[in-house]
């Protein structure tokens, strides 16, 4: 039944399918499931610096909050529950990781500087055997950069009515208080330090 949901969603034909993906952060929790699952299943973790996740969420939040008429919300005072989120979501892959599930961790902040060995490291993941050139990759990467897809923006040039918001790595230096970081767990804090987000 997942199988016939997906396949129906990819609107093209079957014989034509690489690989089919799911984006949900949920499935995180589920890997073990997943696996069992679908034995042929494999894991892209994509990892960002959790005050980053932080921001974007609380931005992206608000945004949908304003198009149905809504308001409200205060980035300083959410932004650690914000993180514990990021937090439960990274430990579980960890844990899967570590109980032998193979999990391809690739980085928002390599993915910017340098996309194509970026998605090059995620292709030969999901499909070793492939023989897609670099090219079509480049051609994938710029495609999708921020730039392309907001329209000409460069990044940092902040739009707060787009889901493409910032496009930057390190944003929440200059959008988090100090008051808002004190509020993070310790936990938190060791998650982030021991995962190379440091101050």
């Amino acid at each position: 039944w997942i199988l016939n949901i997906m396949l129906r969603n990819a609107k093209a034909p079957q014989n034509e399918i690489l690989a089919l993906g799911d984006k949900t952060p949920g499935h995180s929790f589920h890997l073990p499931t997943l696996k069992q699952l679908f034995p042929g299943a494999r894991f892209l973790h994509i990892l960002r610096d959790g005050r980053d996740v932080a921001v974007s969420a609380f931005h992206h939040r608000q945004r949908l909050q304003q198009e149905s008429g809504q308001g409200g919300g205060d980035l300083q005072a959410e932004a650690h529950q914000y993180l514990a989120k990021w937090a439960g979501f990274t430990r579980a892959i960890r844990k899967a990781e570590s109980a032998g599930i193979p999990v391809h961790t690739v980085r928002y902040e390599a993915m910017l500087n340098d996309g194509l060995t970026s998605l090059r490291g995620c292709i030969d993941h999901l499909l070793p055997e492939n023989s897609i050139e670099d090219g079509q990759l480049q051609a994938a990467v710029d495609a999708n950069s921020f730039q392309a897809l907001s329209g000409g923006r460069e990044p940092g040039t902040i739009d707060a009515s787009s889901i493409l918001r910032r496009g930057q790595a390190g944003s929440w230096k200059d959008e988090l208080t100090p008051e808002a970081q004190a509020r993070f767990s310790p936990e938190d804090r060791q998650l982030l330090s021991s995962l190379g987000y440091s101050d």
